[in-house]
């Protein structure tokens, strides 16, 4: 019977569920926009489109929120569920977060819908997923050690848009772009990004340790 479930863990899921719902809609609806704007074949814009770290980000966000929602007891709903998961998420996310507002807010100006898909992306999920992180998630036992892997996905990410750039002369972003600024400019830019993924990764571990005592009662 209905009444015999938690009230407050049926809304959490829920939330869950819709968190992820809007994290996958945007990442479609901005799809939709950049194929109308660019006019390509759907194949090729597709492939440029997830190489891309924010879509790729996003997307690992609405994923996280909807094996929440709905699979939680699972063996994949465990491992996301872990602190170490997590809290890489966050870091990701708020990465995405960082370099737009400080990077290229200034050089990306959308237009139409994209206004509201970019400030979905860049602002209103990073935001919201590390208010979700800090109340929600368990971060005493998090450890410096887990920063290595935390460091892979970006490290693989950058060895595909730099693999992909070198065939198809075709970057996601302008501090990546090998073509444009040369390779050692962009090692360079790779260097200050990955001291980035690593600060924030040693100051969510810091703030989580110092912090999660006070938001058990949130769980």
């Amino acid at each position: 019977m209905l009444s015999s479930f938690p009230l407050k863990s049926i809304q959490k899921h829920w939330l869950l569920f819709a968190a992820s719902c809007v994290c996958f809609s945007t990442i479609a609806l901005q799809l939709s926009v950049d194929l109308v704007k660019h006019q390509s074949d759907i194949i090729s814009e597709l492939i440029q489109y997830i190489s891309y770290f924010t879509i790729l980000t996003n997307a690992l966000v609405g994923l996280y929120f909807f094996v929440a929602a709905l699979f939680s007891k699972t063996k994949f709903g465990v491992f996301m569920h872990k602190a170490t998961t997590a809290t890489a998420i966050t870091v990701y996310i708020s990465v995405v977060g960082l370099i737009f507002n400080l990077v290229l807010r200034r050089i990306y100006h959308p237009t139409g819908i994209a206004i509201i898909t970019n400030e979905i992306m860049h602002v209103v999920i990073p935001v919201g997923f590390f208010i979700y992180w800090l109340f929600q998630t368990p971060k005493a036992n998090l450890k410096i050690q887990d920063t290595y892997y935390w460091l892979q996905y970006p490290s693989f990410y950058l060895i595909y848009i730099l693999a992909r750039g070198f065939f198809t002369h075709k970057y996601p972003y302008p501090f990546v772009n090998v073509d444009a600024i040369g390779l050692q400019k962009v090692l360079v830019n790779s260097f200050v990004i990955a001291g980035l993924f690593f600060l924030l990764s040693i100051l969510f571990i810091w703030i989580g340790k110092r912090t999660d005592r006070y938001f058990i009662k949130y769980r």
